[in-house]
């Protein structure tokens, strides 16, 4: 049995392992062998006592998190097994969040552990509620575009001659409404409505541009762009160049 990605094979306990059990618990779960070497032979432990007592309070007060801390015995020659669970929330080591790829151990950081966070609570960047938006920060064009598709479409009540707080109290989309890094989304709305922001970029620290592909089939593109502007406006473009 090699190493791999639920695998790790140590030849003695450094308190630097933990990170690879944070990771292991962040990602898909493993088991660390402590007291075997790097192509799985066993070295045989001498302070296994110790580690038995030691290693499931050290991993508990480190990251609140449980593991079965196991000694094992192979031809008279003892081994410790530390099994990790995958945990279904983000678990960290001293504030610091750590992840198991393939056989590497990597900390994550920036937009990967923002990915991470929210792919752990099940959401989305655009399900994030952003605190600083307001009704200000809607783009009038877009709404417009928006109301002008959804008439043509039969779905869009008459809304002509109402203004933005009119049209979305329209739409039941109230002031109130909670306000996401996406734009403006009502929780109880009769409509699924983004609004984009007209200078979301005091809002969105890490916006990227939005890459935009038209498909005829899977794996057949007949447009595809970059843009930075309004996701009304992207669609429109994308359907004009197909015509």
């Amino acid at each position: 049995m090699s190493e791999r990605q639920n695998i790790e094979w140590k030849q003695n306990w450094h308190d630097d392992y933990l990170k690879w059990i944070c990771g292991f618990a962040n990602a898909q779960g493993g088991t660390i062998y402590i007291g075997k070497d790097d192509n799985g032979n066993i070295s045989h432990l001498t302070n296994y006592q110790k580690l038995l007592e030691d290693l499931p309070n050290k991993i508990r007060n480190a990251m609140g998190i449980i593991c079965d801390v196991n000694l094992q015995e192979e031809k008279g020659k003892k081994f410790i097994e530390i099994v990790v669970q995958p945990y279904s929330v983000p678990v960290s080591l001293r504030g610091r969040y750590y992840y198991r790829s393939g056989s590497t151990k990597m900390e994550l950081t920036g937009v990967e552990l923002n990915e991470f966070l929210l792919k752990k609570a099940g959401k989305t960047w655009d399900d994030v509620i952003e605190e600083r938006a307001t009704l200000d920060d809607i783009d009038t064009k877009s709404l417009t575009q928006f109301v002008e598709d959804g008439m043509k479409c039969g779905r869009m009540p008459e809304v002509e001659g109402f203004s933005t707080i009119q049209i979305l109290d329209k739409l039941n989309c109230k002031p109130e409404c909670t306000t996401v890094a996406a734009g403006s989304i009502s929780k109880d709305s009769d409509y699924d409505i983004t609004i984009d922001g007209k200078n979301s970029s005091h809002i969105i620290d890490n916006f990227n541009d939005i890459f935009i592909s038209l498909f005829k089939a899977r794996a057949d593109i007949i447009f595809d762009t970059i843009a930075f502007i309004s996701i009304c406006s992207s669609a429109k473009r994308s359907n004009a160049c197909c015509n």
